[in-house]
Order: C-alpha cells, then sequence, then structure tokens
C-alpha cells in the first residue's frame, strides 16, 4: 500500500509538471512572435493623460517576475507590461505632456493609489510644474486617504463620490515591543550599540519608546504631517491652524464636511465627472474622451539631444548587504561596480546616486562609500534621497559633493548596533534542549546563541561599536565639511526628515530626482545630455530563465502564504545580519 501511494503521489506531481511545461510552451511560442516589437504610440489630438496608480512607481522599476500569477496564464508580453514604472520615466513624461500638443489635461483616478512618500512628493510637484503649462489637473476619487489627498490638492478641481469618505486625523507612528515575549520564553537580548537614539534594539529591551526615541519619533512625524498641511494649506486656502483644528476633532469625515469646508469642489459620480471632461474638450457630455494612460504615454520616446555627454543615474534601493544583492536590496559588490563602470566611462560626466534604504551593513556601506569617494575625484557626485537615505543609506551619501533629500526623507540615523540573542534558558528550560561540544580557545564559539556574553567578550564587542561609529561620524564630517562633534551632536542614531536635515547641515538642498539631475548638469556643465541608468535592466527571457523567480508560483493565489513569506522575509532579514549594523530601527510603510 506504501509503494502505491508513492506510486500514485509521483504519478500526480509528473502529470501537474507536464500540463504546466505545455502550457508555458504555448505561451512561449505565441508570445515570442511578437515579444520584443517597439509598440508605436501615437497620441491622438485632445487627448487627456490619465493617472490612475494601479501601477506601482519605484525609483528602480524591475523586471517583474514572470512566474508571479501564472496560474492565470497571462501572455509574456501582459507580464512586461504590467511590470511596476520607473520614478525617473514617470517624471520626464509629466513633463514631456506640459508641452505635448495632442494633450489638453491630465485625470488623476484615485481608486488604487500605492507610492511612498518620497514618490508621491516628486510626481505632485511635477503636476505643480505641469499647471504652469495653463492645462487642467482634475481629481477624482471614492475615498481620499491623507496622502492621495494630499497628490490631489494640486488640482483644479477636485470631486469625491456620493457617500465617498475623506477623513483628516493626522499621522501615528506605531513600534511593536518584543521584551515581554522574549521575557516569557527566556531568551535573552545581548545589545552593544553606540548612540542613545539608535533605537533599533529597543523592542528587544523595553516594553515602550525610550524618552530619546519618543523625541526623534515626534520630531519627523510632526515634520511630515506639517509638511502635508503646508502644500494643502497653500493649494487649497485653508489656513494650516484650521486643518489642525479639524484633524483634532476628527470633524473631516465622510463626504459633507470636506465639501462644506471646501476641501473638495463638488460631490459627483464617475459618469457626471467624465461628462464635464468631455464638455471641457470641446465634445457633447456623452462623447468618448480620448484617455491615454500613464502606461501607455510613458512608452513615448522623448526626443534626445544629439551629443555623447550622459549623466548616470544609479540606483541604491533596500537594505544593505555585502555580495551582489538583487534589485530589492543593494549589495556592495554589484554597487561599487556599477560605481566604478560610471567613474571609468568617460561619455559619463556626472552621477547622480539614488537612495532609498535604510541601511544595513556597515562593513558593506564601507565599501560603497569608498567608491563613492572615487568616483567624485573624477566628476560631480550628487545623491538623489528618495524615500529612505538612513544609517547606511546616509553613510554611502555622505562624500557626494552635494546631498538633496525629499522634505519627507526619513534620513541621518548616525550611529551603530550589535544584537545576539541567548537563547540558552529558552532551549534548556522551555524545550529541554542542551548543548554542549568543544573549543579550541576560550572565546571560540563568540557570536552563537547557545549562551551570553562574557563581561569581557562585552567589553570587545562594545570596543568594535565604537570604532564603526567612530568611522562612521569621521566620514560624515569629511563628506560634510563639519567638525567630529558637531557631527556626533546631530548623530548618536537620531532620526531626521530632510526638512530638519537641511537646517543642521546633513542635506544641502530640497528636491527631487529631477532637480538632482540639473544640478548635477550644472556640476559638469553640461547644457545637453542622456540619462544612463544603472543597474542595467534584465530582458525578459533573463528574468524567465532565474530558477528563484519558480518559487513564487503559487503565492499569488494564496494570500496568507504570502503574507506569512513577507514576515518570515522580515524576520529572517534580522536573524541573517552579520556583524555591525547601521541600519534605520523601523520599516515604514506610507498607506
Amino acid at each position: 500500500m506504501k509503494f502505491g501511494r508513492l506510486l500514485m503521489a509521483n504519478l500526480l506531481a509528473f502529470i501537474i509538471l507536464s500540463v504546466f511545461l505545455f502550457f508555458l510552451f504555448i505561451g512561449m511560442i505565441v508570445s515570442l512572435a511578437t515579444f520584443g516589437k517597439k509598440e508605436t504610440v501615437k497620441i491622438k489630438d485632445n487627448s487627456v493623460l490619465y493617472l490612475d496608480f494601479k501601477q506601482p512607481i519605484k525609483d528602480f522599476a524591475s523586471m517583474p517576475n514572470p512566474f508571479d500569477n501564472l496560474l492565470n496564464m497571462p501572455s509574456f508580453k501582459d507580464l512586461v507590461e504590467n511590470q511596476p514604472m520607473n520614478l525617473l520615466s514617470v517624471l520626464q513624461h509629466i513633463k514631456y505632456a506640459a508641452t505635448d500638443n495632442n494633450i489638453r489635461g491630465i485625470f488623476l483616478d484615485f481608486k488604487d493609489f500605492n507610492i511612498n512618500m518620497a514618490n508621491l512628493e516628486e510626481i505632485r510637484n511635477a503636476l505643480k510644474e505641469f499647471k504652469k503649462s495653463k492645462k487642467f489637473i482634475i481629481a477624482d476619487a471614492d475615498v481620499y486617504t491623507q496622502a492621495s489627498y494630499y497628490l490631489a490638492s494640486v488640482a483644479d478641481s477636485i470631486y469625491l463620490t456620493p457617500e465617498g469618505d475623506l477623513t483628516l486625523k493626522g499621522l501615528s507612528a506605531q513600534i511593536m515591543f518584543y521584551k515581554g515575549l522574549l521575557d516569557k520564553l527566556e531568551v535573552e537580548p545581548v545589545v552593544i550599540r553606540h548612540g542613545k537614539f539608535k533605537s533599533a534594539v529597543e523592542p528587544y529591551l523595553l516594553d515602550s519608546m525610550s524618552d530619546a526615541n519618543y523625541l526623534q519619533t515626534k520630531t519627523y512625524v510632526s515634520s511630515v504631517w506639517n509638511h502635508l498641511l503646508k502644500g494643502i494649506s497653500e493649494e487649497r486656502h485653508i489656513p494650516v491652524d484650521s486643518l489642525n483644528a479639524w484633524a483634532d476633532s476628527l470633524i473631516i469625515t465622510g463626504y459633507r464636511k470636506p465639501l462644506q469646508k471646501h476641501l473638495i469642489d463638488a460631490l459627483k459620480y464617475r459618469d457626471q465627472v467624465l461628462s464635464g471632461l468631455a464638455q471641457r474638450l470641446g465634445l457633447s457630455a456623452n462623447a468618448d474622451i480620448n484617455k491615454v494612460s500613464l502606461k501607455t504615454y510613458v512608452k513615448q520616446d522623448i526626443p534626445k539631444p544629439v551629443t555623447r555627454n550622459r549623466i548616470a543615474v544609479i540606483y541604491a534601493q533596500g537594505q544593505i548587504n555585502m555580495g551582489n544583492g538583487d534589485n530589492a536590496t543593494i549589495g556592495s559588490d554589484r554597487l561599487s561596480k556599477e560605481l566604478r563602470e560610471a567613474r571609468e566611462d568617460s561619455a559619463v560626466k556626472a552621477i547622480v546616486l539614488r537612495i532609498n534604504s535604510p541601511g544595513g551593513s556597515a562593513l558593506a556601506s564601507e565599501i560603497i562609500w569608498r567608491e563613492v569617494v572615487l568616483a567624485k575625484q573624477f566628476k560631480p557626485v550628487v545623491v538623489s534621497m528618495g524615500a529612505l537615505a538612513a544609517s547606511g543609506g546616509y553613510y554611502i551619501a555622505s562624500p557626494a559633493d552635494v546631498v538633496i533629500s525629499n522634505p519627507t526623507t526619513i534620513t541621518g540615523s548616525i550611529g551603530v548596533f550589535g544584537l545576539m540573542l541567548n537563547m540558552k534558558k529558552l532551549l534548556n528550560n522551555k524545550l529541554g534542549i542542551n548543548v554542549d561540544g568543544y573549543n579550541t580557545n576560550a572565546h571560540s564559539d563568540l557570536g552563537t546563541t547557545y549562551r551570553g556574553l562574557t563581561p569581557y567578550e562585552q567589553k570587545v564587542m562594545q570596543n568594535m561599536v565604537e570604532r564603526t561609529y567612530g568611522t562612521f561620524v569621521s566620514h560624515v564630517a569629511d563628506g560634510r565639511k563639519m567638525t567630529f562633534a558637531e557631527v556626533d551632536s546631530i548623530g548618536q542614531g537620531r532620526v531626521w526628515t530632510g526638512a530638519n536635515a537641511i537646517k543642521i547641515g546633513l542635506v544641502d538642498s530640497i528636491g527631487g530626482l529631477m532637480y538632482a539631475l540639473e544640478v548635477a548638469a550644472q556640476r559638469a556643465d553640461l547644457d545637453k545630455y542622456w540619462i544612463v541608468e544603472y543597474p542595467k535592466q534584465k530582458s525578459f527571457m533573463q528574468s524567465l530563465l532565474n530558477l528563484n523567480n519558480v518559487q513564487t508560483l503559487f503565492k499569488s493565489k494564496v494570500p496568507f502564504v504570502n503574507d506569512l513569506d513577507e514576515n518570515l522575509q522580515y524576520l529572517q532579514n534580522i536573524l541573517s545580519r552579520k556583524g555591525v549594523q547601521a541600519i534605520l530601527p523601523y520599516v515604514i510603510d506610507w498607506n
């Protein structure tokens, strides 16, 4: 019976694999016939650029995993077209639309919305520039979040569906603490750190925020909130004090109060909005509108100047690790190689390093830092900060000629720490497991989870952290032309927003990626240039042949598995950190 069950199981697995490979082969044959052919995009006269935000907009939009949603059997072409959009391309094409005679205006549809705060800020600024062309911007939604409303506030007309919702309530930062859990499990956290604000380890040691952590959290969250209110106030001509009072009293909810307080212009159903838009275009109320999606519009080739000059935009996205990394993480080897290539390319006259990172390995940050220093000796290096450029993310930014930040960027966090978990009591008392072995020397088992640190080992580890912190501060002092004491006074692991950081000398100016390119061009004395981006985008077939992508085949069909995997990945990132860390103490979700 056992043999029969094994035989049936193997037979079933063979059948499933055969069916999968058959459909995969058919899909390849059908799709590859048209794959690679560049689609000719022709924009009709009297068109409206339609921004629906269905696709994520990322700093670096990598090729999607071909096995995502494979059970829906989409064509390969669909998989490619549904990939996230590149922020730089979006900004360039919004700018181009302002001078495109075929585009009459922009329609903002907020049914879907998933953009981090820094990229939202950059798109909002691009829309403000677009308005200078005297073309219209219309925003419509069933529900506005505070973030989506901040973006919508630049529109000439803001509409909300009757019975829809806009709630103004302020921002909140929540941190989960694990001390009670660790106490129950009898797990002892062993922490070595420098910086009273380096709060990444606090959840393992405390039940609530320390005074220092509370202060820094209050400072940066308030900075972001005040920036949002200032932007809304300027566009809607409502005093900031009034907006704050409404948030405190929670009176801006639903749809009636937002209309009464002039946060929106009218309550309209989508068909009414579209009828009004058609009439604005000189059409009859029920006429079809030439809507051009952003996904389609960015396929247009913007005319490039005739020149050999290039500016390299190098993306540093994700946690900083040793090795090559991938499209979601920064590998010291790969990023260093890209910086070297840009430095050695005579056609590249300047480098813009776009950073969106919470930090990570201090050693990996040091390796990348060295390449930034070398590049700076040959050509201008401008840093553009995205949503995060903190700890190790700031480490690699510090030597640049110019550091440019968004006002809501989370940066600073100049501090380091080491963390180990002593699980001896958990294993002994809870699980009945004992660990024994042999060491050739007194401290051969240093760093294991089976015991804590001796006072001498604690001192040695503390010295390592102090040395790394001293190096970090010295690098920042050299790059920012400050004294060690000045950097130390604003360091200690403290987190700042870009708006705060410019006041204390960590940032030179406020702006986005497009502004960083302008500064780089000025530094390199360029009137005309092309943009070359690193890392190079992988082809679809390269992504298809990456066997690591197969593991995601069924995740999209089982939400629980997908959510569990994300949490396990976060836990894995924590447990896999080696050596001294320079990393932001939070995972920030702006949704």
